[in-house]
């Protein structure tokens, strides 16, 4: 684990996975404890399961610990995305997307409608 303000130290992620609340803290293993870096939201003497991993032997992923992500698609595209060359501005996109007539929501909401 790399020392205090050294690194990348994950923030606290807080995400409902469809049955509870996953939160993921980075800790420390001091005297035989976990001490976690972050307050938790927990009742006293609440049961809780958790995971170890090691931050040095495993790549920081922002979508890590949540159920509903395809992993394996996502790291594809993560490969695919730093392949690109010609990536266009944010300006470029808002002038593309501007000539769209109506309004995107409008045309969500009513292809929605006929589902």
């Amino acid at each position: 684990m790399l020392p205090h303000g050294q690194g990348v130290f994950l923030k606290p992620v807080r995400r409902y996975n469809g049955s509870g609340m996953i939160e993921r803290v980075e800790a420390i293993y001091e005297s035989g404890v976990l001490r976690p870096l972050a307050p938790l939201n927990l009742a006293e003497s609440q049961r809780v399961y958790i995971t170890i991993s090691d931050p040095e032997a495993e790549p920081v992923r922002p979508w890590a610990g949540c159920a509903a992500v395809d992993h394996e698609f996502m790291e594809q595209m993560r490969a695919k995305a730093a392949k690109l060359v010609n990536v266009p501005s944010i300006e470029e996109i808002q002038r593309i997307m501007s000539k769209i007539p109506g309004s995107m929501s409008d045309a969500v909401v009513a292809e929605r409608d006929d589902r």
